[in-house]
């Protein structure tokens, strides 16, 4: 945990932040302003993996966004994050246990919660007012955000699992981003001449994912370009056969991207917009008249955006 440096102290808050959708940025707009009127430092505590996958695993969702994509996201806000090892340890604590060591171990004098945010083991079993009595006895004052209704990481993991993008970026308040490493794959878009970026997704295997489909995309390269892309995810029916349990391919045509190939450079994919499933093709030159068509529809799209930060 961060420590008083020069004095300073801190207001934080504490939560997955899965997501860091409109609500959440209503829990750090609030903690901004707290933390302002009371000359603290604004901080976010955050895990690297949702606590369910260590106090009940089956009932963990996936996420999201990576960790390394919410740190960034967070940050942007302007407030800074630590992320928290949650162990066996941890889960033990009660709220007060929390409370008491983010006090006097870390310099938290005024704690930030969502309407529904809890921690500690007995954290469902306290009400909001319970938090802000609990502060009281302890010298720490507790901020309660205000509620945007109808906004959580569960509604949107089921939108974007159901493929209404739109949808799910209206909550986010940002396009649903893949982020990950450009990976070398198979170069059948190439021989085609519509080349694709293969993403290998940080914390793939435990990330929430659209039907298979094509999406219109934009893609931010490493240098910080964005650029408008065609974006397909699923199983590549056309060009390989079908696996019993078939790995997900989020492959990526940049639209006029001229520059040296990515492999081993950083990605962020952003969906836009459902454009038609995934199809099997009688063969590569089918599959390649319709990649063609998805690139000159999303030509066409160029006045859809909802660019990240």
């Amino acid at each position: 945990m961060p420590q008083i440096i020069n004095g300073k102290r801190f207001a934080a808050t504490v939560g997955t932040f899965d997501g860091v959708h409109l609500g959440h940025r209503r829990v750090l707009d609030t903690l901004k302003k707290a933390a302002a009127e009371r000359d603290l430092s604004p901080l976010a505590i955050t895990f690297d993996q949702h606590p369910l996958a260590l106090i009940d695993p089956d009932r963990t969702p996936p996420a999201i966004m990576s960790t390394e994509l919410k740190t960034r996201r967070i940050n942007e806000e302007g407030v800074n994050t630590f992320i928290l090892d949650f162990t066996p340890s941890t889960a033990r604590e009660s709220a007060a246990d929390w409370m008491q060591n983010l006090h006097e171990r870390h310099g938290v004098d005024c704690i930030v919660i969502g309407y529904d945010n809890t921690f500690g083991h007995d954290g469902r079993s306290i009400s909001p007012d319970g938090y802000i009595t609990l502060g009281k006895e302890m010298g720490i004052d507790v901020i309660v955000a205000d509620e945007i209704e109808g906004i959580s990481s569960s509604a949107i993991r089921r939108l974007i699992a159901a493929g209404k993008i739109e949808e799910a970026n209206s909550m986010l308040g940002q396009p649903f981003t893949l982020d990950g490493v450009v990976e070398v794959g198979d170069r059948i878009g190439r021989t085609l001449g519509v080349p694709t970026a293969n993403l290998r997704l940080n914390g793939g295997e435990q990330r929430v994912l659209p039907p298979f489909g094509v999406y219109a995309s934009e893609v931010v390269l490493p240098d910080g370009r964005r650029l408008a892309g065609v974006t397909n995810i699923g199983i590549r029916p056309s060009v390989s056969e079908i696996a019993d349990t078939p790995t997900p391919r989020i492959e990526t045509h940049i639209l006029d991207y001229d520059g040296p190939e990515l492999y081993g450079e950083p990605l962020l994919v952003s969906l836009l917009k459902y454009m038609r499933p995934e199809q099997k093709f009688s063969g590569l030159e089918a599959l390649k008249e319709r990649l063609e068509s998805d690139i000159a529809e999303r030509k066409a799209l160029s006045n859809i955006t909802l660019s990240n930060k």
